[in-house]
C-alpha cells in the first residue's frame, strides 16, 4: 500500500513542477512583444531613454506598426509613458497638406506599439513625442 501513496506524491509534485515551469515559460513570452532584431532607432534624454523599432521598414501604404520601448533613467520600464505618432505631407501643386496619428497601445513593461495607415503611397514626415 505504501508505494501507491509514494507513487502519488511524485505524480503530484511532477505535475506542479510542470506547471511552475509552464507558467515561467508563458511569463517570459509575454514580456518580448516586440519585433525581433536591434531597433532602428535609439535615444536618450535626462530622464528617459527609448529604442524603436519599425514594421514594415520601409512603411508601406497600410498595416504599418511602430514598437516603443521607454525607460526611466533607473532603467527600469516606464509604464506611465505618454506616447504619441503623428505623420504630415506637405502640401504639394493644388494638394492640400495631410496630417493624422497613430493608434497608440500600451503593451506593458514600457512597451507601445502604434499602428498607422497612409492615406496615399508618397513620402511622409513621422513625429514620435
Amino acid at each position: 500500500m505504501r508505494p501507491l501513496l509514494a507513487s502519488r506524491s511524485r505524480v503530484r509534485l511532477s505535475a506542479g513542477i510542470a506547471m511552475l515551469v509552464l507558467s515561467l515559460l508563458v511569463a517570459a513570452c509575454g514580456r518580448s512583444k516586440r519585433p525581433p532584431g536591434e531597433p532602428l532607432l535609439e535615444g536618450q534624454g535626462k530622464r528617459l531613454s527609448w529604442k524603436l523599432w519599425l514594421k514594415p521598414d520601409p512603411p508601406k501604404q497600410k498595416g504599418n506598426a511602430v514598437w516603443v520601448e521607454v525607460l526611466g533613467a533607473d532603467g527600469k520600464p516606464a509604464a506611465d509613458a505618454e506616447v504619441t505618432l503623428g505623420w504630415v505631407m506637405p502640401a504639394m501643386g493644388s494638394m492640400a497638406e495631410m496630417r493624422g496619428s497613430g493608434d497608440v497601445s500600451n503593451e506593458g513593461n514600457g512597451l507601445y506599439r502604434i499602428a498607422f495607415d497612409f492615406p496615399m503611397t508618397g513620402t511622409w514626415t513621422l513625429d514620435l513625442t
